[in-house]
């Protein structure tokens, strides 16, 4: 497999990381897949998916977003949401430039799951379809309501405040060592500012009630013991989208982390993706 690294100037001035994955042979791609991670991780988690992808045919291009991994900005803060959505336009015209692919896979997990349906919902993207796991449309624990409301008013003057995440990472995959390498990972942080929280919520929310606007093919997962982002929220988004283009595949007894599940649990995985992806 040959690996890649590189950075861009995303459309707010910031130097944005990037790495590629993609088969050693000069033989030509199936396609390829434009990863976008989650809160406080980033892309070098997936190596494993990207390799598998490698493996039949397939490139991938993982982006550490703003404040995530090794990209520039304060750990855990965005100014906007829209600067989400035009890395992720910065990483599929990559995919052109680097693969020949005008027209990848756009695949999303957790907070990226939420930013990636965002994304297709308003900006309709040339893409072959989309994967999105877990994704957060809503949080297993709620949010106190005088805490939401509060959030709202420190936004406007405090936004780049930043608390802690307040995720169990034990909740993260039933595999133990998988929890442990999170916990042990210099590039993962545990931050959550204010206006990302926020931007965040509003995008769940605007997902959720646009379900029956989708336009792309959709493969959506979420395992059915999730404790950090809602299953049922999945399941509701799954309801009204147009079932011509959506797929809803649950997992029955996975953690939040489909794809780092142990053993051969995390292959059926990925072999799902490979099937929908070599289907539409």
């Amino acid at each position: 497999m040959k690996h890649t690294e590189f950075s861009f100037i995303a459309s707010d001035k910031v130097l944005t990381y990037a790495q590629t994955w993609q088969p050693e042979n000069n033989l030509p791609l199936k396609g390829a897949v434009c990863l976008i991670h989650g809160l406080g991780e980033h892309g070098g988690r997936y190596e494993h998916v990207a390799r598998f992808f490698a493996d039949n045919g397939y490139a991938t291009l993982a982006v550490d977003l703003r404040g995530h991994g090794r990209s520039e900005g304060k750990r855990g803060h965005i100014k906007n949401w829209q600067i989400l959505h035009d890395i992720i336009s910065q990483g599929l015209a990559q995919c052109g430039q680097r693969f020949g692919v005008n027209s990848p896979f756009l695949y999303g997990h957790s907070m990226g799951g939420n930013l990636v349906i965002n994304y297709v919902l308003q900006q309709l993207p040339n893409i072959k379809g989309c994967i999105v796991t877990a994704p957060w449309l809503e949080i297993v624990q709620p949010v106190p309501a005088i805490k939401i409301i509060l959030s709202k008013f420190v936004n406007k003057i405090l936004g780049a405040h930043t608390e802690k995440n307040d995720i169990d990472t034990n909740n993260l995959s039933r595999d133990a060592q998988i929890v442990a390498a999170y916990n042990n990972d210099k590039l993962v942080h545990d931050k959550i500012s204010v206006r990302l929280f926020v931007e965040a919520s509003k995008s769940a929310v605007y997902n959720l009630s646009n379900a029956p606007k989708l336009k792309t093919p959709m493969l959506l997962m979420h395992g059915t013991a999730d404790k950090i982002t809602s299953y049922t929220a999945s399941e509701r988004f799954a309801k009204n989208a147009p079932p011509h283009l959506l797929t809803f595949k649950p997992w029955p007894n996975y953690y939040h982390e489909i794809h780092n599940e142990p053993n051969e649990d995390k292959w059926a995985v990925l072999q799902t993706m490979l099937g929908w992806m070599e289907e539409i």
